[in-house]
C-alpha cells in the first residue's frame, strides 16, 4: 500500500480518477493524466454532472 503524501508518480486514466487519489502524491509529485474523461452512467442518464474537464485540471495545479 502507498500511504497518502507516498507517491512521487501518479498516472490517471482519466481526470476525475487524479482528482479522487491527489491525497497519495507527496508534493512536488508528477501527476500524468488522460485528459479524456469515463463518463460515469448516472452522468450520461441526466442523474448527475461530469465537471468541466479543464476546471478538473484547474484543481491538479
Amino acid at each position: 500500500m502507498i500511504p497518502k503524501k507516498g507517491a512521487d508518480l501518479m498516472l490517471a486514466l482519466e481526470p476525475m480518477e487524479a482528482v479522487r487519489y491527489l491525497d497519495f502524491l507527496k508534493d512536488g509529485g508528477i501527476i500524468i493524466v488522460n485528459t479524456q474523461p469515463v463518463v460515469p452512467v448516472t452522468v450520461t442518464s441526466g442523474q448527475a454532472k461530469y465537471p468541466e474537464v479543464s476546471d478538473t485540471l484547474d484543481a491538479l495545479v
